[in-house]
């Protein structure tokens, strides 16, 4: 059995003093924030502060988890139970996300991957661009990197990062 929390993105500032303590204190506790959307939503402007994702990511011993796809919040929900001393963060998109070609829970799990790779045809292996990106604005990375080779001849590599503490914490 776990200790979970679950609310609106939104009010992350409300229990951010508890969420530090279970870090600092080792608490493997999971918190699902919901509507994680820093743009214009379904329903209009969203009132999330840009710098809410970024705060939580500060903390110490505080994995932050911002899925693109199912398979990513897969890899979240096992990152969280597997870790009893840390707590996890899964912030949901309030937005319908595609499913990502190629994205897999082995794959998140490592914190980040290569989503969308440069094609076989192009100059060489080595893009031209790397985009790096988490949660919602994946997808937008995956349709901006389409639009810039075909438009512009710029080939672009897309890494979705669903965790950037599981990701820095692997030995290079």
């Amino acid at each position: 059995m776990r200790p979970y929390c679950a609310t609106f993105l939104t009010f992350f500032g409300y229990c951010a003093g508890a969420v530090r303590l279970s870090a600092l204190s080792k608490f493997g506790i999971i918190y699902v924030f919901t509507h994680d959307s820093i743009g214009l939503g379904e329903d209009g402007p969203t009132h999330q502060p840009v710098e809410t994702l970024e705060s939580m990511r500060c903390i110490p011993n505080l994995n932050v988890w911002r899925p693109a796809d199912s398979n990513e919040m897969s890899a979240a929900y096992a990152s969280g139970l597997q870790n009893y001393t840390t707590p996890t963060v899964i912030c949901c998109s309030r937005s319908t996300v595609p499913g990502l070609f190629g994205s897999s829970i082995e794959k998140a799990g490592r914190g980040a991957y290569i989503a969308v790779d440069t094609p076989d045809d192009e100059k060489s292996s080595s893009p031209d661009l790397i985009l790096v990106s988490t949660g919602s604005e994946v997808g937008f990375c995956v349709q901006a990197a389409e639009t810039l080779l075909k438009d512009h001849g710029i080939a672009t590599r897309v890494v979705s990062m669903p965790c950037q503490e599981i990701f820095l914490a692997q030995p290079s």
